[in-house]
C-alpha cells in the first residue's frame, strides 16, 4: 500500500480513537470489495465509493483500498478518480503508446 494510504489510515484512526467504530471489524475491506464487484458487474459506469466513516480522508482511503485490492488480485481494466472517488471497469484493451 501507498504511503498516503498509511498517513491516511493513521489520521483516521486518530481522528476515531476511543469510538466504537473503531474496531477494525472489516467493514471498510467489505466496502472496497462492493465497490469493485459492482463495478465489474457494470463496465464502462462510475461507480462512487463512500467509507461509513463519511469523512474525505477515509473516502480517498476507500478509493486506494480499492487500488490497493485490484493490484494484489491481478485485475485489468480498472481506472480511478480520485476528484469524483469513483473506480471504473472498462472491457477494452487500453491504448497502447
Amino acid at each position: 500500500m501507498g504511503e498516503g494510504f498509511l498517513i491516511r489510515r493513521k489520521q483516521l484512526l486518530e481522528l476515531h480513537k476511543g469510538s466504537s467504530s473503531d474496531r477494525c471489524s472489516g467493514r471498510t475491506t467489505g466496502l472496497a470489495l462492493e465497490a469493485i464487484g459492482q463495478a465489474l458487474q457494470n463496465p464502462e459506469s462510475e461507480i462512487q465509493v463512500r467509507d461509513h466513516y463519511g469523512t474525505e480522508i477515509s473516502h480517498k482511503n476507500l478509493l486506494d483500498m480499492c487500488a490497493c485490492i485490484v493490484k494484489k488480485m491481478g485485475l485489468e481494466g480498472f481506472s480511478y478518480n480520485k476528484p469524483l472517488l469513483s473506480i471504473k471497469y472498462s472491457l477494452e484493451e487500453p491504448k497502447k503508446k
